[in-house]
């Protein structure tokens, strides 16, 4: 148990218990008094949502088990240790906390470090400048995007951005790739806004646009003169060779001799000098053997001259490299400011602000403050600081909760951190492992004592997998870890004691593939995949039993297509996403049509989604669909109901997308078993609608920004095969883990590099795998920060695969793509070096104990066993009715339409064809706006009016405008009742309720003016005059 003032840290390798082992040091602390009110001082931070409330629920189920007297033995001896009080006295303190976080659960700190954020920055607000009531953007790209957007907008005001964007599309184009910049510096400038960067970019944001112009200007002319120099250096060389009448057979190693590095350099392939060419310089081996002696003469004549040059090209080549990784972010860098201008704009005007930025906002301004006066503003002062995940905390997080702890330890508080620097696999996100470790191995002279201990059980797995990572992972640190630090924590980490659970297997398999082969890797390994999971299929696993973990996307895709085909069902990432869901596919292509209804790829994305959902019963598809694309909207809608498929609700007027979007899925008969992702489809567009302009083309714009990574959550009790990437699976154990590929690819992040030229001394470069080619030729500081990011990249990789194989309580089978050379850093690399100790090379398997299933049978909750109740649309207006007998309630215009006239014209706004008018009759008498006897007389009366000789034609099915407004030249708004498109030529149709006027024919006359500017020339115009005798008045 914590004491007064100790600074604690667990150093938690996977599977040893790190979330029960801070949730007891919470109980203790919680219980340690009478005072129930002793939760608010605690603040536990953790890094994801799920964490958190996983905590707060083991919490808050521990007290109410304590308080219910449900104890076990070991809890009640660790508590009775501790804090010497009876069972007794526990049940009635549990209870009174649990009750008093629950009177108070907003005081109850258990949350994310953004939360904790985001609670400063309301509570500074104020003092920052800022709406007290922002809306927080977790999308960075989003913002970046549209800040983007406006940096094009402002082109032709401004000439040095002008200038910098035309260029940039310039050489581009030159080097076949896009014009369009903008992708770019999306992508580009989202990366710099990285924890990490931030001491840079302030570094940056001094500068001014003209300044990064200038550089970029500099540094194009020494790329180019580099180049000339390349060109001009070896074409002497060669030309000197040639004057001494030598050639390539003359020189030492022949065709590979000195001369073919001139050769290269000149074709453009920039190398440094092989092994090959450092022998013969080292050697000075100048001549061949068939050389005469004369020719080695001339070659010694002329090889100081030689030497000069290749020492000439390969500092020219790493300055080129430098200057071309430089390059590479130029753009981006040269833009940053306008584009952080342009995000502020975008932040200000929408009140709102990326939460990414919270911890640069809190570094900058709250840091200094007193931490008695941010406990003032926050309404709370915490004593006990827990902190999760610390090895995944940034530099700048720490920072910024520094002067909260050092206060809480220098009053006697305390500090627990809790984590595991080999399970590290967030540094691109900004997460520094180096904190733990430094803190780990050698403390704070601040802090004084650190007190540290290795949680060192593994309480998840079975006793072949825990010895396996025990001794691969020490054979890793000690051959292949450079870092001091971090091979003292895999050798610590590594000795874990094992638990109860015997037996457990691992298999490591090489794959190697022969010349002439025609199968490739994936063949092969996809092939093995699914025999050994029907053998644990055999040997008693369920299909949820057993997991696949991969690097990419790209690999998951494959494998569930491959195990799909073979009949085993699958649980991905990818068939998570509601954008892979065919009824979602089908109700976005619906309304995508309504956004452009005569649109014919729209038209033919509908056609294809309801033909591959088997709801277009059609015996000609490819008939039906060219039939059915170029015909007016209102015959596309009528031709689909001729074929069950009712869509009729697109022609009427929707009081919303939401409503529009629950009429189209009732119409279009979604499946029950499909609605969660119904329901969280329709849960974006509600919460889109609350935010947004309700409208289809603004959710479609949205959609296609956003949509490809909305998802549902992973549904529980499916029983199929779980493929997840190694990021998804921490924190998560699965019974049988299977790692097809081990060549794990660490994506380049980025590196600030020191520049020391003109006005800069650090610059980002977006790819440094070209620098890290010429390292050890590079100045002493940059090679330094460069060698480090190389060391960093290699431990991310063995990280990732420490989370991946630990992730395994049963059975672990691991993959092994063999090379006769490998390219770089690669796991495969490992493995096979590591089996090749157990076994030698001969051997195509490395396995430890028994393949089969060990562990009790699980019970699971079958899916079967799930109630689905049908999707229904039940349209508002058909359960909320308003009363005749209150109509004196109603708004003005709601009581105008009490008249009989009144009531046929709002009839008849809604109805474009004349088999509507029964449809819309029934609606109105629903909403209570008529009754049954009105709706009879209108009814009578409307279809006389509709088959009157001078109307009928103008309600058959033509274009059809009710209600729509019209602007004159002069800038008069005026709006016809019924404006009709027919073969004979246009119809013109106004309402009127009361007494023949003068001034009715004056209006439509006018309104015939009004269209005949537009190039609408009005064949028929017609007065209705609507009353118990309708009259019908042509007017010239």
């Amino acid at each position: 148990m914590l004491q007064a003032g100790e600074f604690k840290i667990y150093s938690a390798s996977a599977g040893t218990g790190k979330t029960y082992t801070l949730v007891q040091e919470i109980m203790h602390l919680l219980l340690q008094k009478k005072n129930s009110k002793s939760f608010s001082q605690i603040l536990a931070i953790t890094f994801t949502n799920k964490a958190a409330n996983e905590m707060k629920e083991r919490i808050l189920q521990k007290l109410d088990e304590w308080r219910n007297g449900k104890i076990s033995e070991p809890e009640l001896a660790s508590i009775q240790e501790h804090l010497n009080i009876s069972k007794e006295e526990i049940q009635e303190r549990s209870g009174a906390v649990l009750s008093d976080i629950l009177h108070n659960y907003s005081l109850f700190s258990v949350s994310t470090i953004d939360t904790f954020n985001l609670r400063l920055m309301r509570a500074f607000a104020t003092d920052l400048g800022l709406s007290s009531n922002f809306d927080v953007e977790l999308d960075t790209s989003q913002l970046m995007g549209e800040a983007v957007d406006l940096l094009y907008a402002d082109l032709q005001n401004n000439q040095h951005l002008s200038k910098i964007i035309t260029q940039a599309a310039t050489e581009n184009l030159a080097r076949d790739k896009s014009w369009d910049i903008s992708e770019e510096l999306k992508s580009n400038a989202s990366h710099l806004y990285a924890d990490h960067f931030l001491e840079y970019m302030r570094e940056i944001g001094r500068l001014e646009l003209k300044d990064l112009v200038e550089f970029r200007g500099k540094l194009i002319t020494e790329i180019n003169e580099i180049q000339d120099f390349f060109t001009e250096k070896c074409t002497e060389i060669l030309n000197l060779v040639e004057e001494q009448n030598l050639a390539p057979k003359d020189f030492s190693g022949g065709s590979r001799g000195i001369l073919s590095f001139f050769t290269k350099i000149l074709n453009g392939k920039m190398d440094f000098p092989t092994k090959t060419h450092n022998d013969i310089l080292e050697g000075r081996k100048l001549g061949s053997s068939s050389a005469s002696a004369s020719a080695v003469d001339r070659i010694e004549e002329i090889f100081p001259k030689i030497e000069e040059a290749v020492e000439q090209i390969k500092a020219k080549i790493v300055r080129l490299q430098v200057c071309n990784a430089v390059y590479g972010s130029i753009n981006t860098m040269s833009l940053y400011n306008e584009i952080e201008k342009n995000l502020s704009q975008i932040e200000s005007e929408g009140n709102v602000m990326l939460i990414s930025e919270f911890n640069k906002i809190i570094n900058e301004n709250l840091q200094s403050q007193p931490t008695p006066f941010i406990y003032e503003k926050i309404g709370t002062k915490y004593r006990h600081y827990f902190i999760d995940e610390f090895q995944d905390t940034s530099s700048i997080q720490w920072s910024n909760l520094q002067p909260l702890v050092e206060n809480a330890l220098a009053q006697g508080d305390t500090l627990m951190l809790v984590g595991d620097p080999k399970q590290s696999i967030y540094r691109f996100r900004g997460g520094n492992p180096d904190l733990m470790i430094g803190l780990i191995n050698q403390g704070n002279e601040f802090y004084g004592n650190v007190s540290v201990e290795n949680l060192d059980k593994n309480w998840r797995s079975y006793h072949e997998i825990i010895e396996f990572n025990n001794d691969f992972y020490t054979f890793v640190a000690n051959k292949f870890i450079q870092n001091e630090g971090f091979k003292n924590i895999y050798i610590q980490g590594n000795e874990q004691k094992i638990n109860h659970k015997k037996g457990g297997y691992v298999c490591i398999k090489r794959i190697t593939i022969e010349k002439g082969d025609t199968k490739n890797y994936n063949d092969y390994v996809l092939e093995d995949l699914l025999a050994k999971m029907k053998n644990c299929l055999a040997k008693g696993y369920e299909l949820r039993d057993l997991t696949v973990l991969v690097n990419t996307n790209k690999e998951a895709n494959r494998i569930a297509e491959f195990l799909q085909e073979n009949e085993i069902a699958v649980l991905s990432d990818e068939a998570l996403l509601l954008i892979n869901n065919p009824e979602i596919q089908l109700i976005l292509s619906v309304l995508r049509l309504t956004t452009d209804t005569e649109n014919h790829k729209f038209r033919a994305d509908l056609l294809l989604n309801l033909k591959s959902m088997k709801k277009l019963k059609v015996s000609d598809f490819t008939e039906f669909s060219l039939h059915v694309l170029r015909v007016p909207f209102y015959q596309f809608i009528a031709e689909l109901a001729k074929v069950s498929v009712d869509l009729s609700h697109l022609n009427q007027k929707m009081n919303s997308l939401y409503d529009q979007t629950e009429k189209t899925i009732a119409a279009l008969g979604i499946e029950a078993q499909n609605q969660e992702y119904v329901l969280n489809f329709l849960d974006e567009i509600l919460k889109f609608q609350t935010q947004n302009e309700s409208s289809a083309q603004a959710f479609i714009a949205y959609w296609d920004e956003r949509g490809d990574r909305k998802s549902i959550a992973v549904p529980s009790g499916v029983n199929a095969v779980k493929i997840m990437t190694i990021h998804k699976s921490k924190g998560l154990q699965f019974p049988v883990v299977f790692l097809p590929y081990t060549k794990l690819d660490i994506k380049d992040h980025g590196l600030w590099i020191p520049l020391k030229e003109g006005k800069f001394n650090h610059f980002y470069v977006n790819k440094t795998n070209p620098l890290k080619g010429v390292v050890e030729h590079l100045p002493d500081e940059m090679a330094n920060i460069v060698q480090k990011d190389v060391q960093e990249s290699e431990m991310d990789q063995i990280n990732k695969f420490y989370v991946a194989t630990t992730r395994a309580e049963e059975q672990l089978y691991m993959y092994i793509k063999t090379q006769k050379k490998y390219d770089s850093f690669s796991f495969s690399e490992i493995l096979d070096e590591y089996m090749n100790s157990k076994v030698g090379t001969a051997e195509a398997e490395y396995c430890v104990g028994e393949p089969e299933k060990v562990s009790p049978k699980k019970e699971y909750k079958s899916e079967d066993n799930t109630v689905f109740y049908p999707l229904k649309y039940n349209d508002w207006k058909e359960k909320v009715r308003i009363s005749s007998e209150h109509s004196k309630m109603w708004d003005v215009r709601q009581r105008e339409l009490q008249d009989y006239g009144k009531k046929i014209h709002a009839v008849l706004e809604r109805i474009q064809y004349k088999e509507e008018v029964e449809a819309v009759l029934n609606d109105y008498e629903r909403n209570g706006f008529i009754d049954q006897k009105e709706k009879q007389v209108l009814q009578s009366q409307i279809h006389q009016l509709l088959t009157k000789p001078e109307l009928k034609e103008a309600y058959e099915h033509h274009t059809v405008l009710n209600e729509r407004d019209f602007i004159s030249k002069t800038g008069k708004i005026f709006r016809p009742d019924r404006l009709v498109k027919t073969e004979k030529g246009w119809y013109l149709i106004d309402y009127k309720t009361g007494e023949k006027s003068e001034e009715h024919i004056l209006q439509i006359q006018e309104y015939k003016q009004f269209l005949s500017e537009l190039k609408v020339d009005v064949a028929h115009a017609y007065l209705v005059y609507l009353s118990k005798d309708t009259e019908i008045l042509e007017v010239d």
